[in-house]
């Protein structure tokens, strides 16, 4: 098994299992939004966490597949860069673990070039 196909399962697991729990409940992930955007969400906010979590499973189903690998590495690179970012103001613990996943997409994207 290659680290290219170890990274595109591995991340395409942890999207999946995040978009599924986001779809069960939605709530507990909101701690990770900042308050000000959580503001700028009401009254949508369920919708936002539905969008959220189907973006996520689609990714991963995307990963396992393996289809237009580069594109999807880019797509999945750029979402969880977007997600460390907006971790970083609420919790650091979170935004490392993100910047981990980030990383691994990173590299994931690089041995696709």
């Amino acid at each position: 098994m290659s680290a290219e196909t170890v990274l595109r399962i591995g991340l395409g697991i942890v999207l999946t299992a995040f978009g599924a729990d986001q779809l069960r409940d939605w709530k507990p992930w909101s701690a990770y939004v900042p308050l000000w955007l959580r503001w700028a969400l009401m009254p949508s906010e369920p919708s936002f966490w539905r969008a959220h979590a189907t973006l996520n499973i689609l990714l991963g189903v995307a990963l396992f597949a393996g289809a237009y690998e580069k594109w999807i590495a880019t797509l999945v690179s750029l979402w969880l860069a977007t997600i460390t970012t907006v971790t970083a103001f609420t919790d650091w613990h979170t935004s490392i673990r993100d910047l981990g996943l980030t990383a691994g997409a990173i590299a994931l994207l690089l041995l696709s070039i």
